[in-house]
């Protein structure tokens, strides 16, 4: 379950985004052959981020066989169309439920676990998710 607490938007107007901050090489002969090599800096903001997006908090370990644990962040993308098998968050009774995209007999639904949640005019998906982001604690390495 995500609590609305833990919405995050997304600002889309980031001047980052906008220019391309690839590496650009003035030469008075030819191009270095080693320039078709070079990649732009990662930017989180850049691959993962868009206009629709948002970042929720997971409560709860309800979905830990779909590798989702209590504390993840998940990145949610508001206009794509849920596809069956993805990972989706639906609205139901003023909460968002996180599951899996089923279709049964022409019936949409969220799977959660054992439990199966019917898409209907009062549950309707929210957004697909997108990406998670995991913390890892650090364990112990000897009890």
């Amino acid at each position: 379950m995500i609590d609305s607490g833990s919405i995050i938007g997304y600002d889309t107007n980031m001047s980052s985004r906008d220019g391309d901050e690839s590496l650009s090489l003035s030469t008075a002969s030819w191009p270095s052959p080693a320039t078709d090599y070079v990649d732009r800096a990662m930017s989180i903001d850049r691959e993962v981020l868009t206009g629709s997006t948002f970042v929720v908090r997971v409560h709860g370990d309800e979905l830990a066989p779909l590798g989702i644990r209590e504390g993840d962040r998940l990145v949610v993308d508001l206009s794509l169309p849920p596809v069956v098998g993805q990972v989706i968050v639906v609205e139901a009774q003023g909460q968002r439920w996180v599951g899996r995209y089923a279709c049964t007999n022409g019936r949409a639904a969220l799977v959660v676990g054992e439990r199966r949640l019917p898409l209907t005019g009062a549950v309707r998906s929210w957004g697909v998710v997108t990406y998670g982001l995991h913390h890892f604690t650090p364990e112990p390495l000897w009890p």
